[in-house]
């Protein structure tokens, strides 16, 4: 089998991602390796679902970061309007629990304001004040970030999967990774074998994995490590 360009492990959101965008902007073939039933069923799905905003990172030390963080808001505002996927500027509060956490809100204001974030966006307040937004909490103060927004990640990755998959990509779905190997110019990718006796075939991928027994290797020229926890 001819070896594909570039192979992803994992289809979470990273991983889906970046099929998202290969698959849009390299003419090549396209591979991710998933190895449940449906992508977005581990970190993915299990987290706060919240697209945070950069005023916690050093704008110095974790300068990539911050950027990243800061153009990619507005990416995913935009692929939310055009997908009618859910968008919800809920905003957050980081608070400060001990007294002498104090002056790290300010320095968090600060660092929102060198990444890209508006004056409008960021507000440090007094424990009173944070008790008129939400009585439950008890602290010494906290900088309210007004523009965290609350998303439905596993539904993002299921959209960007049916349009990586529109643009060429494929999906290998129970498909686990067991070991890679250098093998001349490629990458050997072997595959655990999968429980159950039958056979699973992916229609969207058009790939056929055998249950119960080792599937052929995968080589690809390119490889991208999305796999997560488990990597």
């Amino acid at each position: 089998m001819e070896p594909w360009d570039v192979t992803v492990i994992g289809g979470g959101i990273l991983g889906t991602s970046f099929a998202y965008w290969l698959a849009h902007r390299y003419d090549g073939r396209i591979a991710v390796l998933e190895k449940e039933s449906q992508v977005a069923q581990h970190t993915s799905r299990r987290n706060t679902g919240v697209v945070h905003r950069p005023f916690y990172l050093d704008p110095v030390e974790r300068k990539v970061f911050a950027r990243s963080s800061q153009v990619a808001y507005g990416m995913w505002k935009e692929y939310a309007a055009r997908r009618g996927l859910p968008w919800m500027p809920v905003s957050t509060f980081e608070v400060a629990t001990r007294e002498d956490a104090v002056p790290r809100l300010d320095k968090y204001l600060r660092w929102g304001l060198a990444n890209g974030m508006g004056e409008d966006e960021l507000e440090v307040l007094t424990p009173a004040e944070v008790r008129r937004h939400e009585p439950n909490i008890r602290c010494h103060g906290a900088i309210w970030s007004k523009t965290d927004t609350g998303v439905d990640y596993p539904q993002f990755t299921q959209a960007m999967r049916d349009e990586a998959e529109q643009a060429g990509a494929r999906f290998l779905l129970r498909t686990e990774v067991e070991s890679i190997d250098v093998a001349g110019d490629a990458l050997e990718i072997r595959l655990a074998e999968i429980g159950g006796g039958a056979t699973y075939l992916d229609p969207r991928s058009r790939i056929r994995v055998r249950a119960g027994r080792r599937s052929p290797p995968i080589r690809t020229r390119f490889l991208i490590n999305c796999a997560g926890g488990n990597s």
